[in-house]
């Protein structure tokens, strides 16, 4: 069967690489669900903010946060995780956070 002349020929756009569930570069810019926009100078409260919009917002972001705060709940779960960048030590606090809020939720159930 011929080609159809009216299709466009233009090849797919590969798809970005995923975002990862454990190792997070929190670089403005950076491809990971706790790195802030490119343009980011904010501080530390601003950047929590964007963050949480993120959160509820994108949820492939989400998933690799919910994964991040299953996994460090598990034994020698924080070994497996690595933060890296500007607001490395915020971002393991929003994971921890996350981790403590689903061990709640876990227990309550």
């Amino acid at each position: 069967m011929p080609d159809n002349p009216a299709a466009p020929h233009a090849r797919p756009r590969p798809l970005p690489p995923p975002l990862s569930a454990h190792a997070f570069d929190t670089t403005p810019g950076a491809r990971s669900a706790l790195a802030p926009p490119p343009d980011f100078a904010g501080d530390e409260d601003a950047y929590v903010q964007v963050i949480r919009r993120r959160y509820r917002q994108d949820p492939e972001a989400r998933q690799c946060i919910l994964l991040a705060a299953l996994r460090a709940n598990q034994a020698f779960g924080w070994s497996a995780l690595s933060f890296s960048g500007p607001y490395a030590r915020w971002a393991e606090h929003l994971i921890r956070a996350t981790a403590v809020r689903l061990k709640r939720k876990k227990e309550e159930a």
